[in-house]
């Protein structure tokens, strides 16, 4: 198979770039891992709905690599989330939706989740499960095809899969630690192309330490740790400090290969807006303005059990 994409050779070390990239993405996809992810570990551990007494909804946006694959326009990534407990039945419950775009490929997915949580005085210890759907399509008509009569460009590729998950989850009112696998069973979604969406297993946990002389300021350093099925590892290390629980900053080191600023600002007792920007450490994408992620955190108390709170993690 022959493609022929028309490029400037101003953009066209950009656009190898670009697709070398994309090839590796599509022969065994990881999920989308954001910067932010301690404002929403729901979207990695279903043991995490609940863990808040408040209906809790968080909305992110990533967009990777910005000026790197112009012509095709940035990476992106959009996550809605939200969950909420009852407290009665010791039950929460949550929903995940995520879109990711890249170049012709385009992911959906939509989970359902559940968390059965018991209590000890301050401490939680949490046990869930997701269940739901991933869809791929790959869409050629944006390509212009040097071989028009390949057959293998000649319509939209979709593949779908079910998905299901577990997780656990311990918190107290300064600690955590997580577990998860996502996906049980490999979700790989089969495509002219490749494949995608291997089991991933994921380890994370942190703390929160207030400052014995500054009683404003709190330090949260935190870890994250996946494997996915193929022996691909990422560690991100991070390190918030935190002021008047209001005003968020944090500096994280994924991989060595990104160095990653992050704030957030709790406008509200219900409402906290994020930013963060990753900065490749790599010179392979020297071309590029770093890759971008704006968030909201929102949490209302619906039920008569629910309570506002500050949500470190």
């Amino acid at each position: 198979m022959f493609l022929a994409i028309r490029v400037s050779m101003k953009n066209s070390s950009l656009i190898i770039l670009f697709f070398f990239n994309a090839l590796l993405r599509l022969s065994a996809q990881d999920d989308p891992l954001f910067t932010q992810y301690l404002i929403n570990p729901q979207a990695i551990n279903p043991a995490y709905v609940g863990s808040h007494d408040m209906l809790q909804a968080t909305l992110l946006t990533r967009l990777q690599n910005i000026g790197a694959a112009q012509d095709f326009g940035a990476p992106s990534t959009s996550l809605l989330s939200a969950s909420m407990p009852v407290s009665n039945y010791n039950l929460a419950f949550g929903i995940n939706a995520l879109r990711d775009n890249y170049a012709f490929n385009t992911t959906t997915e939509l989970d359902a989740v559940l968390a059965y949580r018991i209590y000890s005085g301050k401490e939680k210890l949490s046990f869930g499960i997701t269940a739901g759907f991933v869809n791929r399509s790959i869409d050629f008509s944006m390509l212009n095809i040097f071989d028009s009569g390949d057959s293998s460009f000649l319509a939209q590729q979709t593949g779908f899969k079910p998905t299901f998950g577990f997780g656990a989850y311990y918190i107290t009112p300064n600690k955590y630690l997580g577990f998860s696998i996502p996906r049980l069973r490999d979700a790989s979604v089969e495509t002219s192309e490749g494949e995608a969406f291997k089991r991933q297993l994921y380890l994370t946990g942190g703390i929160l330490i207030d400052h014995r002389r500054y009683s404003f300021l709190r330090i949260r350093p935190s870890f994250l740790f996946k494997y996915v099925e193929n022996g691909r590892i990422t560690i991100d290390l991070s390190g918030t400090a935190i002021f008047n629980d209001m005003i968020f900053a944090g500096l994280s080191v994924r991989n060595y290969s990104s160095i990653n600023i992050f704030g957030q600002l709790q406008i509200s007792r219900a409402f906290r807006a994020g930013y963060s920007v990753d900065l490749a450490t790599s010179d392979i994408f020297e071309n590029s303005y770093g890759t971008h992620e704006i968030s909201l955190l929102i949490g209302l108390p619906l039920l008569h059990s629910h309570r506002l709170q500050t949500v470190y993690f």
